[in-house]
């Protein structure tokens, strides 16, 4: 099978690891990894995004982790150059621990998404990129979770992906949702939530638009399902036009949970990450073999937009929080947030955090180039992205 276009020579792509940012070079017909600049960061990075016009990533920081909401919350701005990484502007302090960021670049705007009571925040950019102060928060009372804040296709609106959460001993249910919402520049207005069964076993954590706007694609990671909705005039539509499973591996007794959804910068096709890992602060795997740790891949139709499945690939580490395309769309990188313990034969199996990276072929499917394993520490893999110089339609600038 042929790649979809002739590979470039190399490609940008950025990493955190608890505090440290790092700048990586990949060799696109190898998959090597090579570590070009790291730059430590007050807090831990939660998030961040990339503007390919002025050169800035914006950063969230916070010494919060799930389960944990810390005290220390922050975004900062950073100039990727070519030869350094440095801090422009002073870091703003964040009234709870961030879990997206979203930049507007139309309306000189981020977003950022809580999983605490703010729930969304909207803090205004200078015109040379540097970030200035909140201008609104909030979200509506049902809104649990919120995970993503996305741009609408006409770039008028945007939508609050809240995922829920499961029960939890005396805990009921939080129901999740899709929220609409518009911003005139000083408050932000929510329309009519979507969602299934008023929200209860509907747990959407992003979502991602297709090329021509009028498709958006939505994945549920607790019920590790894709729904595909109509985009007209009026928004998305309250009913998706077709649900089907994220993964096809047998079912385990772990945590089993959908993760990230990219569209490929051709429009043609859709990855979604799957995720399994251990129950917190419980023994190791004693199955190697356990649980979906895969990249499920789907073409789009073009008159319809309904995905249709592909294949699913194994990543070959555990946990892909983060997965990527370059813009080109010639490679995929999935890393895998943490090292895991196994007990296989006897003996215990380390599996080390990881960057896995995917040569995509011309019909959508994706093939292992290469594993580099990351030494982590004690710390996390937690964000990752492809760092494009140049506006395409990738959809890595908006998820």
């Amino acid at each position: 099978m042929r790649a979809l276009c002739r590979p470039s020579d190399t490609a940008t792509f950025m990493a955190s690891i608890g505090k440290l940012l790092i700048r990586y070079r990949i060799a696109a017909r190898s998959g090597s990894i090579e570590c070009e600049d790291t730059l430590s960061l007050p807090e831990p990075i939660q998030y961040a995004c990339f503007d390919p016009d002025s050169h800035i990533l914006y950063t969230a920081c916070s010494d919060g982790e799930p389960g944990c909401c810390g005290s220390r919350h922050m975004l900062i701005a950073l100039h990727v150059g070519l030869n350094r990484i440095h801090q422009i502007g002073q870091p703003v302090s964040l009234p709870g621990r961030p879990i997206h960021i979203c930049h507007d670049a139309i309306k000189r705007i981020l977003l950022v998404s809580y999983d605490g009571t703010v729930k969304l925040s909207i803090h205004s950019l200078a015109k040379n990129g540097t970030i200035q102060g909140m201008i609104a928060k909030g979200g509506p009372a049902e809104c649990n979770y919120p995970h993503q804040a996305a741009i609408a296709p006409d770039g008028a609106g945007y939508v609050l992906v809240c995922r829920g959460s499961d029960p939890a001993g005396e805990k009921a249910e939080q129901p999740g949702g899709l929220f609409p919402f518009k911003f005139d520049g000083h408050k932000i207005q929510y329309g009519s939530k979507i969602s299934s069964n008023d929200g209860y076993g509907f747990g959407p954590r992003n979502i991602v638009f297709g090329k021509a706007g009028d498709h958006a694609y939505a994945v549920l990671e607790r019920q590790n399902l894709l729904l595909s909705y109509k985009v007209n005039v009026g928004g998305i539509s309250a009913a998706p036009l077709k649900t089907q499973p994220t993964t096809f591996w047998p079912a385990t007794n772990l945590p089993q949970i959908a993760g990230a959804v990219r569209l490929h910068p051709s429009g043609k096709f859709l990855y979604v990450a799957n995720r399994t890992h251990r129950t917190r602060g419980g023994d190791a795997i004693t199955d190697i073999s356990s649980g979906a740790n895969t990249i499920s891949a789907y073409s789009l139709d073009p008159i319809t937009g309904i995905p249709t499945f592909l294949k699913e690939q194994e990543t070959g580490g555990i946990h892909p929080r983060t997965i990527s395309i370059s813009d080109d769309g010639q490679l995929l990188v999935a890393a895998h947030v943490r090292k895991a313990f196994f007990q296989h034969g006897g003996s215990c199996i380390e599996i080390p955090a990881s960057i896995a990276v995917f040569r995509v072929h011309e019909n959508g499917h994706i093939a292992p180039i290469k594993i580099t394993h990351v030494d982590i520490g004690r710390d996390l893999l937690f964000w990752s992205s492809f760092i494009g110089w140049n506006r395409q339609a990738g959809s890595n600038h908006n998820d």
